[in-house]
């Protein structure tokens, strides 16, 4: 499929709106079939399933965290964004883009079961290998934090693969990039690593996550910027919550 720029800003607009209601159901403000609903309420079916497939697995995040049940409507949804858009590339390819929609895709199938959601997925989906750990001798802490930024919607508790069990022994170099991302202004970069440091999994963060969080939402109320926030305060609350 050809994205025109204008078709681009079509889609962009639509994940700007979807970013803003998976936080809601996140804290309860809607229930079964919203997903459906956003769908079915857009005038461009195909702009809908595209901010769908690019927030998937936020969204089955925001249902796994919330506790709030996915409908039969809301699977067949995803389900079709994820035909209607397949991967980047190739299987075999190992472009940048490529590399993490093949991890977002691992973590959609990892939540889909967690979620109990029947998605009609294909073989290379299934059998995808968990996102494996950099060599620690070819990244200093820019270009992990970086990479880690990127990957910001795998940072779930339950997902369990070689790169979270580096990232939860990493937590100085996510702090640095994360402090770094602050002083550049690169706020949405700072947000996706405030995902990281609020994993429960994580050791001790030398920074104090929740004054970085409530900075961070204060200085840019974009939606993904929030949308990363807000998840990462929700992980914050499960980290007290099992320290207590």
């Amino acid at each position: 499929m050809v994205v025109t720029g204008h078709a681009r800003a079509d889609y962009g607009r639509a994940v700007e709106k979807l970013a803003v209601r998976v936080p809601q159901v996140l804290h309860g403000r809607w229930g079964p079939g919203w997903l459906a609903g956003f769908a079915a309420e857009a005038a461009d079916r195909t702009v809908a399933l595209a901010a769908v497939r690019i927030l998937d697995v936020e969204v089955l995040t925001a249902h796994l965290l919330s506790a709030t049940p996915l409908s039969t409507a809301d699977t067949e949804i995803l389900g079709q964004a994820r035909g209607v858009f397949p991967l980047v590339d190739g299987p075999g390819e190992d472009t940048g883009v490529g590399l993490v929609r093949r991890a977002r895709d691992w973590a959609l199938v990892q939540l889909a079961r967690d979620c109990g959601a029947d998605l009609d997925l294909p073989d290379h989906m299934i059998d995808l290998p968990a996102p494996a750990a950099p060599d620690a001798r070819e990244q200093d802490w820019r270009a992990w934090s970086a990479a880690l930024a990127a990957l910001a919607a795998l940072a779930v508790p339950g997902l369990d693969s070689p790169l979270h069990r580096c990232a939860a022994a990493g937590g100085l170099a996510l702090a640095r990039g994360a402090t770094r991302s602050v002083l550049r202004r690169d706020l949405p970069v700072a947000a996706a690593l405030t995902r990281w440091l609020a994993l429960p999994a994580l050791d001790a963060s030398p920074l104090r996550t929740t004054l970085l969080i409530e900075h961070i939402a204060a200085c840019d109320g974009t939606p993904r910027t929030l949308l990363h926030t807000q998840i990462a305060a929700h992980l914050l609350h499960l980290r007290a919550g099992e320290r207590s």
